[in-house]
């Protein structure tokens, strides 16, 4: 249960990983609406993948 929840967090935070820097590189999904929301949660995204990882390795 733990992994799965786990392996879950990474995926979505490196879906939005993947979105954020997209629009802020070139504005595709949400057409570079706000560039404070756009590093704010590329920044959140980032913190929550390396808190996953880290979780990962802990639990093997």
């Amino acid at each position: 249960m733990e992994k799965g929840m786990t392996y879950a967090a990474l995926a979505v935070a490196g879906i939005l990983i993947l979105l954020f820097g997209l629009d802020l590189a070139i504005g595709i999904p949400f057409g570079n609406a706000s560039l404070a929301l756009n590093v704010g949660f590329l920044l959140c995204s980032i913190i929550v993948a390396f808190l996953a990882w880290t979780t990962l390795r802990e639990l093997r």
